[in-house]
């Protein structure tokens, strides 16, 4: 069962007192665009549009180190809603020019356009795993559709099947000449998270850097929004509205808006003998998942 919109309210709130989050700020879209930034004309306003190049999970550059099995689309407002609101607060502190962020424009440009009610914006999620059964996952592109702009956020979770989440990936994508947005790798080591980051979509973080150090809340929001709603039972039987994505047949040259119409990856669906003895994502007709 999804959280409740309450209790994520909670959590923000909560969170912001701690972080010195701006939790006043909205994760919807105004009219005029976010609070306190009706007034201005931002630099990006008069960026260059661009195509956005295609990405890979776990940091792959070739279709054969990934199988990407299942794609939805997902039309559920209260899902869009929770999971967005999770994302907004934790990129919003990068959106600050006078803050931690190295791409702090890209990141603003994205947390306007972006708007959880609008049909111009997609939420799309991917379920993978890696060629040799090692690791597996979900990745969830949320991007405008619309071709005069089409900035976007990549977030990943990913794992040894039956351990649980240890990497998270979050990367921010403007579309434009101007900026080349930014990535961030979150790593577990032991029980601590460990922030990687580059000043760039489409690069694979290597350096731990101090603006790309996740907060707490940040994850453990993530991970009963996004991860706890698409495993075991829940991958079998999800609680909210979704369809299967129309970028499962579409060709990967194929585009909507800037974006590709799906990311890289061999899509298939998996033969039973390829599952991992542990997978969290259950083949239909086997409720019990596997031991």
């Amino acid at each position: 069962m999804a959280i409740g919109r309450v209790w994520l309210v909670g959590l923000m709130i909560a969170a912001g007192c701690a972080s010195g989050a701006p939790v006043e700020r909205s994760s919807g879209r105004l009219e005029g665009g976010l609070l306190g930034l009706e007034d201005e004309r931002e630099a990006w306003m008069g960026w260059e549009s661009r195509p956005v190049a295609q990405m890979w999970p776990l940091g792959a550059r070739e279709d054969a180190e990934v199988v990407v099995f299942e794609a939805w689309e997902v039309g559920d407002p209260a899902f869009r809603e929770q999971v967005w609101d999770v994302v907004f607060h934790g990129l919003w502190p990068l959106s600050d020019p006078q803050g931690r962020g190295p791409a702090a424009e890209a990141v603003q440009m994205a947390l306007m356009v972006l708007d959880p009610l609008s049909e111009s914006t997609r939420f799309e999620l991917s379920f993978f795993m890696r060629a040799d059964g090692g690791r597996e996952g979900v990745v969830l592109r949320i991007f405008s559709m619309k071709e005069e702009v089409g900035p976007g956020v990549w977030v990943e979770a990913s794992g040894v099947p039956g351990e649980g989440v240890s990497e998270w990936r979050v990367r921010v994508d403007p579309a434009v000449d101007e900026s080349a947005g930014l990535a961030m790798r979150w790593r577990k080591e032991g029980a601590r998270w460990v922030g990687l980051g580059a000043a760039d979509a489409q690069a694979e973080p290597v350096d731990a850097v101090a603006w790309a150090q996740p907060e707490t809340w940040v994850i453990e929001a993530l991970q009963q929004v996004l991860w706890e709603q698409v495993t075991g039972a829940l991958y079998v039987s999800p609680q909210f509205e979704q369809r299967r994505a129309s970028a499962w047949e579409a060709s990967a040259d194929e585009r909507v808006g800037l974006w590709p119409a799906r990311h890289g990856g061999a899509w298939r669906e998996r033969q039973l003998d390829e599952y991992p003895a542990r997978s969290v994502f259950w083949p239909r007709g086997m409720p019990g998942g596997f031991e």
